[in-house]
């Protein structure tokens, strides 16, 4: 059984080891810290789904939104790229949609949660991907890959359809999640393979908050 942990173990050594010389040692923390605020989402999503919410729990996950990007402003330096003065568009374009969905729909934290992971674990997927396996462009837009297209929905969907499982007062099935956050997935990884030139952190969680809403309401309801 140690074996078995050991060969493990020095596979995922060997990935994280190929991944850092490909990606370079600053995109590999950028890609980490892109990961986060999904991780911390879904985390809060299962917390949340255990044990019993506390009274102002909107404010403690909104807080937890702000304190994010405060650090990852703080630590910048180290995930700066080569052409960038500074990550301050990379890094608020998260907060710009979760914080508000966060305020608008207090009684419905899945919202911001779900599009929290959607940009996260979608966005920062399909970019790491494309860095890794991208030789195949798309035809519209030859800076992005079919491999990180496929990585956006492949590893968004699922984590973002968990987040939202997990996040939701109303309790929803496993199908009625699905089929709430697929076609937010979708969508949104069809706006991250645009050629858009500016952050596209926040026109990716622009497209899956209004598909979200929209599809909130059709499938589980207000």
């Amino acid at each position: 059984m140690r074996h078995g942990g050991s060969a493990i173990d020095s596979t995922l050594r060997g990935w994280i080891d190929s991944a850092v010389e490909t990606l370079g040692p600053c995109e590999f923390r950028r890609r980490l810290w892109h990961f986060a605020p999904g991780v911390l989402a879904l985390g809060g999503a299962v917390a949340s789904s255990l044990v019993k919410a506390p009274t102002h729990e909107t404010l403690i996950l909104v807080l937890c939104a702000l304190a994010l990007p405060v650090a990852a402003l703080c630590c910048q330096r180290s995930m700066r790229r080569a052409d960038e003065r500074n990550c301050l568009a990379a890094i608020l374009g998260y907060s710009l949609i979760v914080i508000p969905l966060f305020l608008i729909f207090p009684s419905h934290r899945e919202l911001a949660m779900t599009v929290a992971g959607i940009v996260a674990f979608g966005d920062g997927s399909a970019t790491m991907v494309g860095m890794l396996f991208g030789d195949r462009k798309l035809p519209w837009n030859q800076h992005k890959s079919w491999a990180g297209a496929a990585a956006f929905i492949l590893i968004g969907l699922p984590l973002a359809a968990l987040t939202y499982w997990f996040a939701s007062p109303a309790h929803p099935t496993v199908e009625a999640a699905l089929l709430c956050v697929a076609p937010a997935v979708f969508i949104a990884a069809f706006v991250e393979s645009l050629p858009i030139h500016l952050n596209d952190n926040v026109f990716v969680g622009i497209a899956a908050a209004a598909t979200l809403i929209a599809t909130q309401g059709l499938v589980v309801g207000w």
